[in-house]
């Protein structure tokens, strides 16, 4: 199913208090990928997930999704951030027809481009899709500027706050290396949506208070091209040094708060981090750019029913805390020290 947009599709703002109707592309999307799942593309069926709040300061989500555990592919054995492209190796050329949910196209787009929306095809959520951006390109899985611009502007078709997005480097518990992000949809608020910022340099911000340590950018004056660049610089930085990073994309209140009950910007998290490389344990603790948020996929029964907040935010900052203190004092240097951002 093509989708057709432009500029004039964007949401830049959502009344949290105002029931209002889904646009055109959160209908298409929530659509195909349930007609998808019915017809049993998806490794397993997925269920309404047993989901708790942890009490505490953070919120923390807990999902229990076992199935994801036991029936994923196989994550490639990939041992460095800048790793080529194998098209030996399972990659998104390789997916079925029924897997394409939506071809993107807008005006800038060529016909032989090739921006698709894939189904997730062992789904950690409802709507969990894979945004792989100029597919044919057989980019690696390392963020280019044209496809984190991407994953901005299709955030912005979609008026459903429950809409996220994430990305995974390799060494930051990436499965396939071939460029996509996540797609999903989380009924929970998170914390970090509306949490407090404290500006740090030039467009960059950190959190007052969380335990995942890393920078967070906004949308400013609905300039895209600019919030995508000033990303992409960190995010260079990143793949210069071989530090591996999770990046997660959610709608939230700007550092001034904005208007009461209006999440009236994006907010773009970044947390270099502590390596992961190899093939990854599916039963372990493999903290991605959902966990890093404060939305844990749970594998088994006991760890959901008895993990604490402390446990779960101690180890996000034993993650996030060192590559956090390595790259702080970098960051005046990359984005300069003017207030005005």
């Amino acid at each position: 199913m093509e989708f057709e947009f432009d500029s004039r599709d964007y949401i830049y703002s959502i009344d949290y208090y105002a029931s209002m109707q889904q646009s055109a592309f959160d209908i298409l999307l929530k659509n195909q990928w349930t007609k998808a799942s019915e017809t049993g593309v998806c490794r397993y069926q997925l269920p309404d997930l047993n989901t708790t709040v942890l009490p505490g300061k953070y919120g923390f989500v807990l999902q229990l999704n076992s199935k994801r555990a036991e029936q994923r592919r196989k994550p490639q054995n990939i041992q460095a951030v800048n790793v080529s492209f194998n098209p030996n190796e399972f990659n998104f050329n390789n997916v079925q027809d029924k897997e394409i949910l939506i071809k993107l196209k807008w005006p800038q787009s060529s016909q032989s481009d090739e921006n698709l929306i894939i189904i997730n095809v062992s789904p950690l959520e409802f709507g969990n899709s894979l945004l792989v951006p100029y597919r044919k390109d057989c980019v690696p899985q390392k963020i280019t500027l044209e496809g984190l611009d991407l994953v901005i502007k299709t955030m912005l078709l979609n008026n459903d706050l429950n809409f996220r997005a994430g990305f995974n480097s390799p060494g930051a518990c990436c499965s396939v290396n071939h460029q996509h992000f996540h797609l999903y949809y989380l009924r929970q608020r998170l914390f970090i949506e509306t949490a407090e910022l404290e500006h740090i340099a030039g467009p960059c911000f950190v959190l007052k208070n969380f335990p995942s340590k890393g920078i967070v950018f906004q949308l400013e004056n609905k300039d895209i091209t600019r919030l995508a660049m000033n990303v992409f610089l960190l995010i260079s930085y990143c793949l210069e040094n071989e530090i591996p990073h999770n990046i997660f994309i959610s709608r939230g209140t700007s550092y001034d708060k904005g208007a009461e009950g209006f999440y009236d910007t994006l907010r773009i998290f970044v947390w270099p981090r502590q390596p992961n490389f190899g093939v990854k344990d599916e039963y372990a603790f493999n903290a991605a750019c959902c966990e890093l948020s404060g939305h844990f996929l749970m594998k088994d029964d006991t760890s959901f029913k008895r993990t604490t907040e402390i446990e779960l935010a101690n180890r996000l900052t034993e993650l996030t805390a060192p590559m956090f203190e390595r790259i702080i004092s970098e960051i005046p240097q990359l984005f300069g020290t003017n207030s005005e951002f």
